[in-house]
């Protein structure tokens, strides 16, 4: 355990650096949260003087300890927090924790899935990520209405199947709509010739 967490402060001492200086890297992710967007072994082309995100950009950021790379759907005000960031995984029900501007550290302008690399910009590509923003939002508030509804449900007997199902056909219609317009709507590019900033070993943000 102690060596995966020395591990992952190295990998994050690496990634602050290249965003103190303003530059881009290639950096391996893990996890499910972002799938279909994420496919297993994915990799990301992260712009560190990227901090204005849009509607259903994916950024980087600091969480909890981690890092973690899910996109952006809204910028609002908290009465703890103030001014603040609204993130989700796309495979996600739940929104993440407020997140504060400090601990955005990049956006991702394109990554590699299936064995190609893909652009994040341009037209297609632009409306898709506000798409995908604006189903990954509405379905997370959906599914908090469905909780408080299943546990009315709960009280008269009959179950917990609201959130559920909500959650079912949110990961349905992300994944079809992946499916059909994903690769109709983005563009492939030439591997980013950033060798010299490829982070491999130290460890992987979690998506």
């Amino acid at each position: 355990m102690s060596e995966v967490t020395d591990k992952t402060r190295l990998f994050q001492a690496a990634v602050e650096l290249l965003g103190s200086s303003g530059r881009q890297a290639v950096i391996p992710v893990e996890g499910v949260s972002m799938l279909p967007t994420f496919p297993l072994a994915s990799k990301i082309l992260v712009d560190f003087s990227a901090r204005s995100p849009v509607l259903g950009d994916i950024i980087l950021f600091h969480q909890a300890g981690s890092l973690v790379v899910h996109r952006f759907l809204a910028r609002v005000k908290s009465r703890h927090h103030g001014p603040c960031l609204r993130t989700r995984g796309d495979s996600l029900q739940a929104l993440d924790p407020p997140l504060l501007d400090k601990d955005l550290l990049g956006r991702v302008i394109a990554y590699r899935r299936d064995g190609s690399w893909y652009r994040l910009e341009g037209a297609g590509a632009r409306w898709w990520a506000a798409m995908v923003g604006s189903h990954d939002y509405f379905w997370a508030v959906l599914a908090i209405g469905a909780g408080r509804a299943d546990g009315m449900l709960l009280r008269i007997g009959l179950g917990r199947w609201l959130k559920p199902a909500v959650g079912a056909l949110d990961r349905f219609g992300l994944r079809l709509g992946d499916k059909i317009l994903f690769r109709l709507l983005h563009r492939t590019m030439d591997p980013p010739a950033l060798a010299d900033t490829e982070l491999k070993a130290l460890g992987q943000p979690r998506p």
